[in-house]
């Protein structure tokens, strides 16, 4: 009997540490805001990884969502960087789960396309996965030049459109904009430490 109240307790503290680590990560996508960057320290253990986030919109054909721009440092092993859009409303008739894991579409074929500010568009593979509450995550580790195109002044109050082709070349795309504040000096402290 005591045996079994003490793993009923301990399952019950896994639940609760569990839910307050996942509302730590995303919870703190909520203050996402459309005119600046929100400076974010993800996890409470000595992770050193920062990101910054910043609201936008997605839209597939006539349906729009939410979406959420991260742009992420982890400056352990050198430096590595990643790009990710979370798209709050699922995928507005967009075929996401074409894209989730290590084997999806977007793994092996370039069907993303952005631009930043006046450069021609870059095309490039990108990852996808399921998250909590019916979002989606896309995500990728940009070159250095796009990097450092990023957090240029040339950057700084321009769009930055993302455009997901669908896999099988038919139907519309899913386009995510967002309008890149013109203070990029929060971008420039989280990115920082993976510049080399």
């Amino acid at each position: 009997m005591r045996r079994s109240l003490v793993s009923i307790v301990f399952a019950a503290l896994l639940v609760v540490r569990a839910a307050a680590y996942v509302a730590q990560t995303d919870a703190g996508l909520s203050g996402a805001s459309e005119d600046r960057w929100v400076v974010q320290h993800p996890y409470e253990s000595k992770n050193p990884l920062k990101r910054v986030i910043l609201l936008g919109s997605a839209t597939v054909g006539t349906r729009s969502g939410k979406a959420v721009l991260i742009v992420g440092c982890h400056p352990d092993d050198g430096g590595v960087s990643t790009v990710g859009v979370r798209l709050r409303d699922g995928g507005m008739g967009f075929d996401l789960d074409a894209f989730e894991g290590e084997d999806g579409a977007g793994t092996h074929r370039k069907l993303l396309t952005f631009a930043l500010s006046d450069s021609p568009p870059i095309v490039r593979t990108v990852n996808g996965s399921g998250q909590e509450g019916n979002e989606f995550e896309l995500d990728f580790e940009p070159s250095m030049p796009e990097l450092r195109r990023l957090l240029s002044s040339a950057s700084a109050g321009k769009p930055f459109i993302l455009t997901l082709h669908p896999p099988s070349g038919k139907g519309p795309v899913l386009v995510m904009h967002f309008q890149l504040p013109a203070d990029n000096g929060a971008l420039k402290i989280a990115i920082s430490p993976c510049l080399h």
